[in-house]
């Protein structure tokens, strides 16, 4: 019954990420913590992936946070929106970040906004086809 237990635990990802990360190896211990904050941020868990960002080299995390932490996507956005001429890579870029936050309206409206200024290019009519809300 115990080894049942432990067998469907051992299943679980993050219970096997947390198991490796007590080993005696510095290397591995250093790689194990950055498998579990790249765990936490793909699941949202910011509280628990800011904790372990004290004991990770700050160039490991810095690409991941700056394109997955909301405050940071946030910042860019409203950057890129104070702009008063905006490029067609901008506003892909913000169509980009709105959907990283989840907005798939506004992030569709600006590709399509994207696509009025500039209609011949054919990576905008492909992202529309994969961001139609229909």
């Amino acid at each position: 019954m115990l080894s049942l237990f432990f067998g469907l635990l051992y299943q679980d990802n993050l219970f096997r990420i947390k198991l490796k990360s007590f080993s005696l190896s510095r290397g591995t211990h250093y790689f194990n913590n950055l498998l579990l904050w790249h765990y936490y941020v793909d699941h949202q868990q910011w509280s628990s992936a800011i904790s372990l960002e004290k004991d990770i080299d700050t160039l490991d995390i810095d690409f991941w946070k700056q394109n997955s932490y909301p405050p940071l996507i946030k910042k860019r956005l409203n950057n890129l929106l104070c702009q008063t001429n905006k490029s067609v890579d901008d506003l892909i870029e913000i169509a980009r970040l709105y959907s990283k936050l989840g907005q798939l309206d506004k992030s569709h409206n600006y590709l399509l906004m994207a696509q009025q200024t500039d209609p011949i290019r054919d990576d905008i009519t492909q992202l529309l086809l994969q961001t139609n809300p229909f």
